[in-house]
Formats: structure tokens, sequence, C-alpha cells
């Protein structure tokens, strides 16, 4: 996810929401909890997705995603 404002770390959680359906994933499979896997330059980060889509990287979800930073 691009994003030059988080201030993530690899291993913080994320909760993803309001996320539409792309590149094979559903909305359900985007929207959720989700432990960053990495981050990249300060500007934007990662994390999987399972059961997975058929295409790993592309632009898309939706122009509402919301994110924020959880404890849990």
């Amino acid at each position: 996810i691009s994003d030059a404002s988080h201030t993530f770390a690899a291993g913080d959680k994320v909760v993803i929401a309001g996320a539409s359906a792309f590149n094979g994933f559903t909305s359900a499979e985007l929207n959720g909890t989700f432990t960053i896997a990495s981050v990249v330059a300060g500007t934007s980060f990662s994390f999987t997705v399972t059961p997975g889509g058929v295409v790993t990287t592309g632009t898309g979800g939706g122009g509402t995603v919301t994110r924020a930073a959880t404890n849990t």
C-alpha cells in the first residue's frame, strides 16, 4: 500500500477497511487485520493476503480504503 504518511515498521499490525475486490482478491480477503511484512523507503508497506488472488501486485481496491494501526 502506498502511504507516505504511515509510521509502520515490519511486524506492526494494520487494520484495512473499505477495500473493494480487485486482481482476483475478494473484499473479504482485503479487509481485516494484517501484519506488516515490509516497509519500502518509508512511503509504502506490504502485507500478505490469504488465501490469495490470482495477481500479487497491482493498483486498485477502491477510493475509500482506510488503514489504522492496532495493538492486537
